[in-house]
């Protein structure tokens, strides 16, 4: 049942996409997207167990979704940061890790690494690159 669920979760995924990303961002709006296209292909791959979901027709055509978007920041740590500011057991970040980072990449994601940075630091690095 999972690739069928997987399918299920897309298809509810597009009208969300549409109405909260692509026509706002038509419209000229700035959408800033925390947890969008990338968190959702994630979240798919490791709740179904299926790494592979990455790569699938599915993931590529939101991908080429989010490769629209003006300005992609890709927010990360260190694995031990992850594990001290989180909730989350380390085998799950440690998974999450391993499928964001490809993702990101294949975004021209800019990647923000905030292992030794303050929250001001990060958010002034932010504000450059979208030029506020």
């Amino acid at each position: 049942m999972r690739p069928v669920w997987s399918v299920v979760e897309f298809i509810s995924l597009i009208p969300v996409l549409i109405e909260r990303f692509v026509l706002p961002d038509l419209l000229g709006f700035w959408v800033v997207g925390d947890r969008y296209t990338p968190n959702f292909i994630v979240w798919t791959s490791i709740v179904t167990d299926n790494e592979k979901y990455v790569g699938s027709f599915g993931s590529k055509f939101l991908l080429s979704l989010a490769k629209k978007a003006r300005v992609k920041i890709y927010v990360t740590a260190d694995i031990d940061e992850l594990n001290r500011r989180s909730r989350e057991n380390t085998e799950f970040l440690t998974c999450q890790v391993k499928l964001y980072g490809p993702l990101a990449k294949a975004l021209n994601a800019y990647t923000l690494d905030t292992t030794h940075k303050s929250v001001e630091n990060s958010f002034q690095e932010i504000k450059l690159l979208v030029d506020l």
